[in-house]
Formats: structure tokens, C-alpha cells, sequence
């Protein structure tokens, strides 16, 4: 089954509303223009709600199995990202907006 790459375009959030961005991915390998992300990459969240223990950064897990950039597994979509706050897990990270052209397995 194949899932779009996530590029440094994409939209992403903790579970608490906070954004993340995507700091790194690969200007040698671009989708609609923009950088893909691999599961190497910064993903910093700045906003969470969350008041007591506000999430931090997303760690990309699960990224694609036949693909690699720079030697790093790219980030997918449906990949499982996870929200973290300094104490640990805050919660399954969202994409709220993506690019949808280029997709990897």
C-alpha cells in the first residue's frame, strides 16, 4: 500500500492543537516543490495547549520500507508520528494538509 511523502509543506500538529514544523529534509528530492521529510528530521511543535505538559516535538516512527533519501527512510502520511513532551508521549501526532502527488511505499 503506498501513503504520500510528507514534505517540509505539509501541516502538522500535536493532539493538543499545537503546529509543528518540519526542519531538514532533502532539497535533492523534492514533491510539489517542497523538500520530503525523513524520519531523521527535526519536526518541533510550538503552540500546544496543553498547559501542563505541552508537547515539544513529533517523532516520525513508522516511515517507508522500499524507499530512501540521503540513506533515511522518507516520513509517510500514514505513518505514525507521535507527539512528545518533555515526560514523555503526548499523543498521536496529525497531518492536517499534505501534498498528494508523490506516494511511496
Amino acid at each position: 500500500m503506498t501513503s504520500p511523502a510528507i514534505t517540509a509543506g505539509a501541516i502538522l500538529m500535536c493532539p493538543h492543537g499545537g503546529r509543528a514544523s518540519i526542519i531538514g529534509g532533502t532539497v535533492r528530492v523534492l514533491a510539489g516543490g517542497a523538500p520530503i521529510a525523513t524520519i531523521g528530521d527535526d519536526f518541533p511543535v510550538s503552540g500546544c495547549a496543553d498547559i501542563e505538559r505541552p508537547c515539544i516535538r513529533i517523532e516520525w516512527l513508522a516511515s517507508a520500507t522500499r524507499v530512501r533519501i540521503g540513506g533515511r527512510p522518507p516520513a509517510l502520511q500514514d505513518g505514525t508520528g507521535v507527539a512528545l513532551c518533555a515526560e514523555g508521549s503526548g499523543g498521536s501526532a496529525i497531518v492536517v494538509s499534505n501534498q498528494v502527488r508523490v506516494m511511496m511505499r
